[in-house]
């Protein structure tokens, strides 16, 4: 496992989804076709392709708020980060080996 320590620019475009009005401006902007996804996070019913062209990231502070995706965490579509430091491995807790 590796482990880095991203520094996002200033100006990196991320959506934070902090409140259920977040996910229906996704719902209504960037939905796909309901036959085409499920509501399991693995086939979401947004078309990430289409939040690239606009976003940087995409960034859930709210983890209540989608099935499947719960732990906040932001999700990077285009390079945007000023640093990146990879953090050795002697210096983290890993809780299993995998």
């Amino acid at each position: 496992m590796k482990i880095y320590v991203l520094q996002p620019n200033s100006n990196a475009n991320v959506y934070i989804i902090k409140s259920k009005d977040d996910v229906e401006y996704l719902y209504k902007k960037f939905n796909r076709e309901k036959e085409v996804y499920s509501s399991r996070i693995n086939n979401p019913p947004f078309d990430f392709e289409k939040i690239s062209k606009k976003y940087d990231g995409l960034q859930l502070k709210n983890n209540k708020l989608l099935d499947g995706w719960d732990v906040e965490s932001t999700l990077w579509f285009n390079w945007s980060f000023k640093s990146v430091e990879k953090i050795p491995r002697k210096d983290c807790y890993i809780d299993n080996e995998d």
